[in-house]
């Protein structure tokens, strides 16, 4: 895991420095790049970015926003990312209220109620922690993405020279289907499948 800070302590950054960090991750050696962040503003330099970390090799994962309106967020949008919506915890097979939705949505995790570590320091001033240890728990397309990423991580363990496409299609062909609700198209291919996903990367199903 090679962590590449991009955003300042309170979460807020800009697509220059989002494309340094792709292009530092990319000429590193990283082959799947989990962007937990995005917004409305477009960037060539950013654009520029994923399809060099593509070109080389490397899948970019992206969180489609929480607006909870038709308009993935940038860079999600970009064609080589793979976009991630939210599922709600209650009831996986809906969106979550946050999450927004559109055509470039690919795939969508369950993205509510999510324990992950965060730095004591940061406790209650980005989100609720645990009592007992630096665990918080977080809601948001951003804890869904990093599900994503983590199969993609296990794809290229059990088959290294998978490629970001390839691994793109076996993320979306396992996927579970969902349904449209009031929403269709919020779920793009469904919600990722780990073991389905793993198993057709074992059997050489690609």
């Amino acid at each position: 895991i090679m962590p590449v800070k991009v955003l300042d302590c309170y979460g807020a950054g800009d697509p220059v420095a989002t494309a340094r960090g792709i292009r530092y991750a990319t000429h590193s050696g990283a082959r799947v790049i989990n962007l937990s962040l995005g917004g409305l503003q477009d960037s060539q330099e950013a654009r520029d970015a994923v399809a060099e970390a593509t070109a080389s090799g490397v899948l970019v994962v992206a969180a489609a926003g929480n607006d909870g309106v038709p308009g993935v967020a940038f860079p999600a949008r970009i064609a080589e990312v793979l976009a991630v919506g939210a599922a709600a915890q209650s009831n996986p097979d809906r969106r979550s209220a946050f999450s927004s939705y559109g055509p470039e949505v690919d795939v969508v995790a369950v993205g509510q109620d999510i324990i992950g570590t965060l730095p004591a320091s940061r406790c209650f001033v980005l989100l609720p922690c645990l009592p007992g240890g630096p665990y918080a728990v977080g809601s948001g397309t951003s804890f869904s993405t990093p599900q994503v990423s983590g199969l993609a991580a296990l794809m290229l363990s059990l088959k290294r020279d998978l490629s970001p496409q390839q691994i793109t299609d076996i993320i979306k062909r396992t996927a579970t289907p969902l349904p449209a609700g009031d929403t269709p198209g919020w779920a793009g291919a469904g919600r990722i499948n780990m073991l389905e996903a793993m198993k057709a990367v074992q059997s050489n199903g690609l």
